[in-house]
C-alpha cells in the first residue's frame, strides 16, 4: 500500500537522488520540522530546555529515517529483483550473491 508520502515522493531513481526532486522533498521535510517546533513551542510556552530538546530530537529522527528510507530505495539494489544477477551484491559473510525476497516488513 502506497503512503501519501510515497506518491509524494514517487520511485526515486539514484540520479534524482542529488537532482531537484530530492531536493525540493528535503525542503519540504525541513518545512515540516520548522513549522511543527513552531507549532509545538507555542503551545508549550513554558517548557524547560530538556524538554525542547526532547521535543526537537523526536522530529529531527523522524527526519532522519525519512531520508535514509528515500536514500536506501533510491538505489539500484533496492529491488535486487531488477538488478542481473552477476551485479548483485554478495553477503559480506559468505560470498553468496544476494537474491531478491519480496517485500516482508521489518521486525
Amino acid at each position: 500500500m502506497e503512503s501519501s508520502r510515497d506518491k509524494r515522493l514517487g520511485m526515486l531513481g539514484e540520479k534524482e537522488m542529488c537532482g531537484a526532486d530530492f531536493d525540493q522533498e528535503r525542503q519540504v521535510l525541513n518545512n515540516e520540522l520548522l513549522n511543527g517546533m513552531r507549532e509545538w513551542r507555542l503551545q508549550h510556552p513554558q517548557a524547560t530546555l530538556s524538554a525542547m530538546e526532547t521535543a526537537l530530537d523526536k522530529r529531527m529522527a523522524q527526519l532522519r529515517a525519512k531520508m535514509l528510507q528515500d536514500m536506501a530505495l533510491a538505489s539500484k539494489n533496492a529491488d535486487l529483483s531488477q538488478v542481473p544477477p552477476e551485479e548483485r551484491p554478495v553477503c559480506r559473510h559468505c560470498g553468496t550473491p544476494l537474491g531478491p525476497r519480496g517485500r516482508q516488513q521489518r521486525r
